[in-house]
C-alpha cells in the first residue's frame, strides 16, 4: 500500500505516521509519501496520525500481488486550544501542558509509559509555556478533551474538561497547586490483594486516571497527586477484556496525605447481558454495570456519573459484535444496567473503537435497573436500544 497524506494547501505534516491495526510506521519524506509492505490482501483501515494533524481513517483494499495507490490522503489540523499556566496567580514558564481524550499517569507523573492504559491516551498532545505563561497545542480531535499542566516547582493543575463545542477553549487557564499524596491498602477474601492495580479517576475530569500496583501486603501509594476529588478503585481486568472497579472516593489536598483504603468483594452469582435494538441491527458498542441506582442519557453523561460513585462496584464490558456479555462474581443486591450502540455504519474492529474514542460521549445510553438474586447462580436481562446516527467527524 502506498500514498500521501499533506493539508488541503498542499503542504505536508512532519513528522507523521501511517498504519493498519495497531503497528504505526514513523513517515518523515519531504513530499508526504509513504509505502506500507508484506500486508495480506483483504480492506484496511489506514489510520495517519501526527502531533500538528488531527487524526484520519481512511478504508483501503489491498490485492494480491499488487501495490495499492491510496492516493493523497488530506487531512486538517484539527482543533486547537490555548490559554495558559499561573502559579498563585503569576504566569509560569516552562510548564508542561497535556490535553488529549484520555490523561493516563501512574503515581508521580501524567504519563504512563505502559500498555494496558485506556483506549484514547495515545493520542495526546503536549506543549510547554513560554515566558508569559502561554501555551497553544494544535491537532485534537472532535471528542471532550481533558488539560492538566505541571512544573517541577509548583505542582499540579486539577484536570479540566473541555466539552466539544466551548467558547472558551482557546482561553483557557490552568492554575498549579502543589502536590498531595494518596495511600492505602486493598483486600480481598484472603487478605492483602497484592499485585492489584489502583487507579485514582478524577470526579471533575473522568478522563484523567492515575494508576499503581500494591505491593506484596496490599499497599499502595501515590506520591504526586493534584489537589482534587477522586474515585479511587481497585481495578480488576484488562481494558478491550472487559474491567471491574471496586470503589471508593478520596480528597487530596496540596502538601497532605491522604488515605482510602478498598475491599475487593465477589460474589457468586453471574448476569449476561444482551441488548436487543427498536430500529435495526445491534453491531456492537459498549455496556456499564453498576451497583446501585445509576443512569444517564448519554456516554458523557454515564462517564460522569460513573466518575461520580462513592463507593460500590462497576463493570465495564465492550460488546464485541453485538454478542451478550456475562458479568461474574456478583452479590446479591440492586445494580443498573446501561448499554450504548455504535452506528450501523460503523464495522467492528479498529472502526469501532476509533469512533467510541471520538463520539462515544454523544452516544445515547440506555440503562435498566436489575435486581440480582441469590438464586439461580446464571441470571439474565435484556435491554432494548436505539442505533443511532452515524456522527461525522
Amino acid at each position: 500500500m502506498k500514498g500521501k497524506v499533506a493539508f488541503a494547501d498542499g503542504t505536508v505534516p512532519t513528522p507523521f505516521t501511517v498504519g493498519v491495526g495497531f503497528t504505526q510506521e514513523p513517515v518523515a519524506s519531504k513530499d508526504g509519501s509513504f509505502e506500507l509492505g508484506a500486508l495480506p490482501p483483504r480492506t484496511y483501515q489506514l489510520i495517519v496520525r501526527g502531533p500538528q494533524i488531527d487524526q484520519k481513517t481512511v478504508a483501503v483494499e489491498v490485492k494480491e500481488g499488487e501495490v495499492t495507490d491510496a492516493g493523497t490522503i488530506t487531512v486538517s489540523k484539527g482543533r486547537t486550544i490555548a490559554g495558559k499556566v499561573v502559579f498563585q496567580g503569576n504566569p509560569v514558564a516552562g510548564a508542561t501542558v497535556l490535553a488529549g481524550r484520555q490523561i493516563f499517569g501512574t503515581g508521580s507523573s501524567n504519563t504512563a509509559n505502559f500498555g494496558g492504559g485506556p483506549p484514547g491516551r495515545s493520542n495526546n498532545r503536549e506543549a510547554t509555556t513560554d515566558e508569559h505563561g502561554a501555551f497553544t497545542i494544535s491537532g485534537l480531535g472532535p471528542a471532550d478533551v481533558t488539560v492538566v499542566a505541571e512544573h517541577p516547582d509548583h505542582g499540579r493543575s486539577p484536570a479540566i474538561r473541555l466539552q466539544r463545542g466551548v467558547s472558551d477553549e482557546r482561553a483557557i487557564v490552568l492554575a498549579l497547586a502543589g502536590f498531595g499524596s494518596l495511600v492505602g491498602k486493598a483486600t480481598d477474601a484472603q487478605g492483602p490483594a497484592a499485585d492489584t492495580i489502583i487507579t485514582a479517576q478524577s470526579v471533575t475530569a473522568y478522563n484523567a486516571m492515575y494508576s499503581v500496583a500494591t505491593g506484596p501486603d496490599g499497599t499502595y501509594r501515590f506520591d504526586k497527586l493534584a489537589p482534587d476529588t477522586y474515585k479511587v478503585s481497585a481495578m480488576l481486568g484488562m481494558p478491550m477484556r472487559g474491567m471491574t472497579f471496586h470503589s471508593t472516593r478520596a480528597t487530596v489536598v496540596s502538601g497532605k496525605e491522604a488515605r482510602a483504603d478498598l475491599a475487593v468483594q465477589k460474589g457468586d452469582v453471574s448476569l449476561t447481558v444482551t441488548a436487543k435494538a427498536e430500529n435495526g441491527e445491534f453491531k456492537g458498542g459498549f455496556a456499564w454495570l453498576f451497583s446501585g441506582a445509576v443512569t444517564g442519557a448519554t456516554g458523557r453523561a454515564l462517564s460522569a456519573r460513573a466518575a461520580a460513585q462513592e463507593g460500590g462496584m462497576s463493570k465495564l464490558e465492550i460488546m464485541f459484535g453485538g454478542r451478550p456479555v456475562t458479568y461474574g462474581d456478583l452479590l446479591p443486591g440492586a445494580y443498573s444496567v446501561c448499554v450504548s450502540a455504535i452506528p450501523a455504519e460503523v464495522a467492528g474492529g479498529m472502526q469501532a473503537m476509533t469512533y467510541l474514542e471520538r463520539h462515544g460521549d454523544e452516544l445515547p445510553a440506555f440503562c435498566k435497573p436489575v435486581a440480582v438474586t441469590a438464586q439461580p447462580a446464571a441470571q439474565q436481562v435484556e435491554v432494548t436500544v436505539e442505533i443511532p446516527p452515524n456522527l461525522p467527524d
